[in-house]
């Protein structure tokens, strides 16, 4: 009897999986990094995860997306305990075993949208992750309480987004000039949160500045092109005192001899940046494992990070196969706050990853690099599913 209910209870479930367009994928990485700061003679182990959860529902034209992650900590790396003293029991929210400060692993909403459309507008509400142009100042940025107007005409993308914090609209056009991607965004209004109720809506949010940014991407002969000029002001110079400029520019060239593609690359930001676009910013010059130290990007194996002051980044890249495994090799210099009581740190820098297919989805990636007398070693373990 117990068989035949659990059978039934099973086809009850496929049956109306059938009638829900429902699809439910995920990604996973798992890192271990070493870092040797010859600067302070200190030698630091750590570990750091990230499971994300991507799930779909589709009714008629709407689409809703829901994404949920932990937050790089589980209940044994969660505290200052031992792995022998971990929580059996799971994560908890407050402080574990009397230890103060220590705080439970959680399970986030990583992002939340419903995308739709009437006639030929499409619509987009809700919250997600933005990137700007190639992402020199923008990439991975969240919006929150946003909804987002698009449309086609002859070939471009013409949208605006608003949002709680009407004051900042963003006016966006993308399509095709002479074969080159071509992006522009305008925002009228950045806004940032208000001190009152510091993230609880756009309501309380402040007008911080605008931006206006170009970006172009494609291919003139066989060598690729991409490009973008983000034009800022910042009107939080006053508390921040990082000073009204907050442009940022980057120009990237490719090219493939035989079978290795060449890179070089040229970045730099101003100071100003941060205080419109927040900081830690996902960019990584040239794609190289020890710059960007935002999560899900090189996380505790990046020891510089471009972008949060006045920045200038330059360097070459090499990408080829070796025994069926990637390898990338990379060179160049990172100065980073060359403001006015900045770091002022300007330092050579090199990066070696060899990266290793472990089955259809997942893979290895060992990465060496060293900037600022600080040796980084990493290992990175990535799934898909």
């Amino acid at each position: 009897m117990k068989k035949q209910l659990l059978i039934a209870a099973v086809a009850a479930t496929m049956s109306v999986a059938a009638t829900a367009d429902i699809s439910i994928k995920g990604d996973a990485h798992f890192q271990y990094a070493n870092i040797a700061n010859d600067n302070t003679n200190v030698d630091t182990n750590s570990t750091r995860q990230r499971v994300r959860l991507h799930v779909t529902g589709k009714a008629g034209d709407t689409t809703v997306k829901l994404g949920l992650r932990n937050d790089g900590r589980t209940r044994v790396s969660n505290s200052a305990l031992s792995s022998e003293d971990a929580r059996a029991s799971g994560s908890s929210a407050g402080g574990i075993f009397g230890v103060s400060g220590a705080s439970g692993a959680q399970f986030n909403v990583d992002y939340l949208y419903v995308t739709t459309k009437i006639g030929a507008l499409d619509i987009k509400a809700g919250d997600w992750w933005d990137t700007t142009g190639l992402g020199v100042a923008r990439k991975g940025k969240a919006d929150a309480d946003r909804i987002e107007f698009s449309t086609k005409v002859n070939g471009w993308k013409l949208g605006l987004e608003t949002g709680a914090d009407s004051s900042s609209t963003v006016l966006s056009a993308s399509g095709k000039i002479a074969g080159f991607t071509t992006k522009f965004e305008h925002n009228t209004a950045v806004s940032l949160d208000g001190p009152a109720v510091l993230g609880a809506n756009g309501f309380d949010a402040q007008e911080a500045g605008d931006y206006t940014d170009v970006s172009i991407k494609g291919m003139a002969g066989p060598v690729g092109i991409a490009a973008e000029y983000f034009s800022g002001t910042n009107d939080t110079r006053g508390a921040a005192a990082l000073g009204d400029d907050a442009d940022a520019a980057v120009v990237h060239l490719w090219t493939k001899v035989s079978d290795i593609t060449l890179h070089a690359a040229w970045a730099e930001t101003d100071a100003g940046v941060a205080g419109i676009t927040g900081t830690g910013n996902k960019w990584s010059p040239l794609g190289v494992s020890i710059l960007a130290a935002a999560p899900g990007v090189n996380g505790n194996g990046a020891i510089g990070n471009f972008g949060n002051e006045e920045d200038t980044v330059y360097g070459v890249r090499a990408d080829m196969k070796v025994a069926g495994m990637g390898v990338q090799l990379a060179v160049g210099n990172l100065e980073i706050g060359q403001q006015t009581g900045g770091s002022n740190l300007d330092d050579t820098f090199y990066d070696v990853i060899v990266t290793r297919p472990l089955g259809k989805g997942s893979n290895l990636k060992l990465s060496y690099g060293s900037w600022n007398d600080v040796d980084s070693a990493s290992a990175v373990i990535a799934v898909k599913f």
